[in-house]
């Protein structure tokens, strides 16, 4: 079976944000297939991760995480995960350590291709985890990402306004 049809058919579910549907499409083709597509896997975590479904998203993360190359949509969604237990987390010492484990890899993605959305997310968890000297300097990096950003690509983008704000 070819995945690139399947991947264009999850991802138009996930723009119209049918996380469900994105996730039936990308597993149903995770299983029938041999090896597994690591875009695919990669659409069907996020959708889980999307939907609510943090542990199952996890879960999934760790069956196919020897598949998923350490590119920066791979690594953001692996802090994402972190990012999520860490948001639930009651235990300080635990949640300090995945506040820290978060925002180290969104700082790792971030490294990867410069861009403001592993960088705007590192700088927020470091503000929460208490390290203000890197949410300052990351703060800063944004900004000027984002009116790099916004000069050749147009300043019509929600993404680039919020993260601005």
């Amino acid at each position: 079976m070819q995945s690139e049809p399947l991947v264009c058919q999850a991802r138009e579910l996930l723009k119209k944000g049918d996380f469900v549907g994105v996730y039936d499409v990308a597993y149903k083709a995770l299983e029938e297939q041999g090896s597994v597509d690591p875009t695919l896997a990669h659409l069907a975590v996020l959708s889980l991760a999307r939907s609510g479904a943090t542990t199952q998203a996890e879960h999934l993360y760790q069956k196919v995480k020897e598949v998923l190359p350490p590119t920066e949509d791979n690594l953001s969604l692996e802090a994402r995960l972190y990012k999520d237990q860490f948001l639930k987390a009651k235990d300080p010492k635990i949640k300090a350590a995945l506040g820290k484990k978060a925002r180290d890899i969104y700082l790792e993605a971030y490294r990867i291709n410069n861009n403001y959305y592993p960088a705007i997310n590192a700088a927020t968890l470091s503000l929460i985890i208490g390290d203000t000297t890197a949410c300052h300097q990351l703060a800063k990096e944004v900004l000027k990402l984002c009116d790099q950003s916004a000069s050749t690509h147009g300043d019509e983008d929600y993404y680039l306004d919020v993260t601005r704000a």
